[in-house]
């Protein structure tokens, strides 16, 4: 995304003068299948193929593996039943009027909101992905068309110059101009932030996943320990360096896929705003908090991922928002309704989701607020060529020191062995986990049946674990089934093992 510089005559007399006013702009037909629609499709199948499918292969249609197929089907059945109903019959047009415009959602929705001129903030030009790309800020949403929405190839330019006239006829249009200007420069200057922390911590989360892949850490979540998962009972004995380990490393495709998405959102747009040492400083100490959190709080027997650092941009963002508001160029504000959805998601999903780590998660979001506040403390104008606070340099050194020999002493733990360590964390969580449901325990007892490579000690808790989940839950067929594999490895063992 890169903005284009806004011309000098952009916003003055002759560039929202027109012989003839456009009444209407004619826009594509509609497609049933848009960018996000696509985007949910090829996520659904690419879950579905890399993590369903080879457990059905191997394991068979149990339980869970049902579950996560009808889930997925579920999610591409919505997606294509909303699609057919909100695709448009008709192709949409852009209607302009005296006093106001009625702009679609886009070509493709048949939502259409009528909007006042004098409700119009903003209307910026951009270049995305080599196309030219409208952003029209009301006060209550943003709308963006882009060149290809339309039939005709001038009818973006008909479109910014027919808004622009519209609201500098308006009383006080010459002010609201200005205002326009000094916004559309304030996000050229923005795009000049380069994002190259946001692309590292990408490439070295890709990486630490390449490595669990290689090292069959996916097959089971007690592999993750040799790695570095964060567990409340290995950082009380004096392994901290968990705390640092733990947010680069991931539980499966589906995790790494959603949190490198929400990394590049979240650290593109904090990184143009804020700058890259300020960004560095945010994501590292939301990662030690959120980690501090869930070790403190020992929800589960084991806590993995970058949500951790994700949640602190998350209330880096909002600190930002909060403290500048209509500052914001309009490529990097959010809308009231876009925090709503976010917000109102992430507390509905640990209701639903139980291997949530909800103390991970707020405790990165608070560290990430704090820590945006301190980098900007007695700033009240936003620039996003401010040079950082003087302190940074040096908390930024320490900062990432810290981490530099937290992963390197979880690479001096993984290459050495460590016997007793897993047993150890099952043991810890199954003495506290009546209180975490029968899905947490039925997953232990799942994920360690079907794995070949563990020994007695850790099969024999597994299936503790089983039996106390069969004891919330008797009714369920799912748990009976796991509890009689466990029984059936551990007397083959019992066969197999030479007499005394």
């Amino acid at each position: 995304m890169a903005l284009a510089p806004p011309p000098d005559d952009s916003l003055n007399d002759s560039a929202t003068a027109h012989p003839a006013p456009t009444v209407r702009l004619a826009m594509v037909a509609p497609r049933l299948l848009t960018t996000p629609s696509k985007a949910l499709l090829i996520l659904a199948t690419l879950v579905f193929v890399t993590h369903v499918l080879p457990e059905m292969v191997t394991h068979g249609l149990d339980a869970q593996n049902l579950s996560w197929a009808a889930a997925l089907l579920g999610l591409s059945s919505l997606v294509l039943v909303s699609r057919a109903l909100l695709r448009p019959r008709q192709p949409q047009t852009i209607d302009f009027a005296d006093d106001h415009v009625t702009l679609p959602k886009s070509a493709h929705s048949r939502r259409r909101h009528t909007v006042a001129y004098a409700d119009i903030n903003a209307i910026f030009r951009m270049e995305q992905r080599n196309e030219e790309v409208v952003l029209i800020d009301t006060k209550r949403r943003l709308i963006s068309y882009n060149q290809s929405s339309f039939l005709q190839p001038e009818a973006l330019a008909s479109l910014w110059s027919e808004i622009l006239s519209n609201v500098r006829a308006l009383p006080d249009g010459r002010a609201r101009l200005e205002r326009m200007r000094a916004l559309a420069n304030t996000a050229y200057l923005t795009g000049f932030n380069r994002t190259r922390i946001t692309r590292g911590l990408l490439a070295l989360i890709a990486l630490v996943f390449l490595v669990q892949v290689y090292s069959a850490a996916l097959l089971n979540p007690f592999r993750m320990i040799d790695l570095g998962a964060n567990s409340a009972t290995l950082v009380a004995e004096g392994q901290w360096f968990r705390l640092v380990s733990a947010n680069f490393l991931h539980g499966n495709w589906p995790h790494v896929i959603v949190n490198g998405v929400a990394l590049f959102f979240l650290g593109t747009v904090l990184e143009r705003l804020l700058g890259s040492r300020r960004l560095l400083f945010i994501f590292l100490v939301s990662a030690l908090g959120g980690a501090l959190a869930s070790m403190l709080a020992a929800q589960g027997a084991l806590s993995v991922g970058a949500s951790t650092a994700l949640f602190g941009l998350l209330g880096a963002l909002g600190v930002v928002h909060l403290k500048f508001h209509r500052q914001l160029p309009v490529p990097y504000r959010q809308s009231v309704r876009w925090w709503v959805i976010i917000l109102g998601l992430n507390t509905l999903l640990p209701l639903l989701i139980a291997m949530i780590d909800v103390a991970a998660h707020a405790g990165g979001f608070l560290a990430g607020a704090l820590a945006t506040w301190a980098l900007l403390v007695g700033v009240s104008e936003f620039d996003p060529s401010r040079a950082p606070p003087r302190w940074l340099r040096l908390a930024n050194a320490i900062v990432v020191a810290a981490f530099a020999i937290g992963i390197a002493q979880t690479v001096v733990y993984a290459i050495n062995d460590h016997p007793g360590d897993d047993v150890r964390v099952l043991e810890d969580y199954l003495a506290r986990a009546q209180t975490d449901g029968a899905d947490a325990l039925y997953l232990i007892a799942w994920s360690n049946a079907h794995d070949d490579r563990i020994e007695r000690p850790r099969l024999e808790l597994a299936l503790r674990a089983g039996q106390q989940a069969q004891a919330l839950e008797p009714q369920r067929a799912d748990i009976a089934q796991v509890i009689a594999r466990l029984q059936f490895r551990l007397a083959q063992m019992s066969e197999n093992s030479p007499p005394d």
